[in-house]
């Protein structure tokens, strides 16, 4: 259960990295060389219209990862870490990619400092969710 509960966090430390990237980009001129010219769009827009995409897709692969990692909670050890690996791969990727839109576009604004420190908090929760060994009382291992 506490791994369902560290998912949980990284998503809500990712939507919370999205906000503050929605909010640091809307500052953000079309063009830095010249910011008299109003054309276009902002690259970091398209890049947080792109990512709202990307997480949605992160949070549904997490979700279901989380129902499929109840469902083979009795697996071996492998077959639980491969499942979470194919289940949460994209919601890493997901906040290194924020990662690298904020340093490439918002990283001297203090919510860019937030976001990246969401972002890499998120990261660790993954990785701290990840599924252990079981092992009974007498110490053999049930991944055998």
């Amino acid at each position: 259960m506490g791994q369902i509960k560290f998912l949980l966090g990284s998503i809500v430390l990712l939507v919370l990295s999205y906000i503050c990237l929605f909010f640091v980009a809307v500052d953000v001129p079309e063009n830095f060389s010249d910011l008299n010219d109003t054309n276009g769009v902002p690259a970091v827009a398209v890049y947080v219209a792109l990512l709202l995409v990307i997480y949605f897709f992160a949070v549904l692969l997490t979700c279901l990862g989380a129902v499929v990692s109840i469902k083979i909670s009795r697996c071996s050890f492998k077959v639980r870490m491969a499942a979470f690996i194919v289940f949460n791969f994209m919601l890493v990727l997901a906040s290194l990619f924020t990662v690298l839109v904020i340093s490439a576009y918002v990283f001297g604004t203090w919510l860019g400092y937030v976001g990246i420190t969401l972002d890499l908090a998120a990261i660790a929760l993954v990785v701290a969710s990840a599924p252990r060994r079981s092992k009974f009382i007498d110490g053999s291992d049930l991944s055998s």
